[in-house]
């Protein structure tokens, strides 16, 4: 920014002061950590429009056995619980004296503007990762049960149970790979979802990755292979958004199949707004962001998880 003034173009201003913000707003995570633009964490989505309607729904069902020359059977898809998330705009606005411009206070901007584009990426973040926070006890599904359950329906009428309670260990996950492998569709088949992802808090990742990564059985003094990592292909996510100090847990952890529901609607992007001190009566530059997007978890299925209390 060397050389800016007021006299400056305001594009010119702009562009070099973007590049700062979308330094940090776009900054990308290790690759141990999880974020909200991950497909492994969340799905993909976009929308043009301020709300998004989702609805569950069962397939045609399972090929049927035929004869020759007899009818084919005609599959029906069913729709049920249809729901809207609605987009939110997430907005804020920074106010830089003259004062700092005419003085060539560069060091001072520069902090101020790339500490905005931090705090926009954080609460993009926080926002999607409320839902894994809020899994057991605030997020619902369409079916109107929290997005972790054990009292699911689906729209064949079978009770679908994606929770259990077990403190992460080798035993307990096996279970939760279970649990993906046999749970029912909307339809009452079992697809057979695969385990993928394990998400973890950060407290826990340490003890994910020896749980998952080494090369005999954890926890044991037996020589057995240790199955996660040599044929189950599991990795292992962490986010601080889980935390119990950002309102989550330290215990509870998730698994993933690759086609859960877990969504990220994404309605526009990051866009930047540079508006000349001459428009504000303290002889303010406002710099201004706004994002659009919502998160919602359309179903069960793909997801089981642990609270990890007992």
């Amino acid at each position: 920014m060397a050389g800016f003034n007021t006299g400056m173009s305001p594009d010119l201003v702009k562009t070099e002061l973007d590049r700062l913000f979308l330094s940090k707003f776009n900054l990308k995570v290790g690759p141990n950590m999880a974020d909200v633009d991950q497909s492994d964490i969340f799905i993909q989505d976009k929308t043009k429009l301020g709300a998004v309607k989702t609805e569950l729904m069962a397939d045609s069902g399972m090929w049927d056995e035929r004869t020759e020359l007899e009818d084919v059977d005609e599959g029906q898809i069913e729709n049920d619980s249809s729901r809207l998330f609605t987009v939110v705009n997430w907005a804020k606005s920074l106010m830089i004296s003259k004062n700092l411009f005419d003085d060539e206070a560069w060091g001072a901007v520069r902090k101020m503007i790339t500490a905005f584009g931090n705090k926009g990426r954080l609460t993009g973040r926080d926002n999607g990762f409320k839902l894994y926070r809020g899994a057991f006890a605030t997020y619902k599904t369409n079916d109107g049960q929290y997005i972790i359950s054990d009292t699911h329906t689906n729209i064949n009428g079978d009770t679908i149970d994606n929770k259990a309670t077990a403190a992460l260990s080798p035993a307990s996950l096996k279970v939760l790979i279970a649990m993906l492998a046999e749970q029912k569709d909307q339809k009452g088949d079992i697809v057979g979802h695969e385990g993928k992802c394990l998400l973890v808090p950060n407290r826990l990742y340490a003890y994910a990755i020896e749980v998952t990564k080494s090369e005999l059985v954890a926890d044991t003094t037996d020589n057995n292979v240790n199955t996660f990592s040599s044929e189950y292909n599991l990795f292992v996510k962490q986010s601080n958004r889980l935390s119990a100090a950002a309102g989550g847990s330290d215990t509870a952890h998730f698994l993933l199949a690759p086609d859960h529901t877990i969504t990220r609607f994404k309605r526009q992007d990051i866009q930047s707004e540079w508006i000349d001190y001459k428009f504000d009566k303290k002889n303010r530059f406002e710099y201004k962001g706004e994002f659009r997007e919502v998160y919602g978890a359309v179903s069960y299925e793909g997801v089981c998880a642990s609270l990890g209390t007992t």
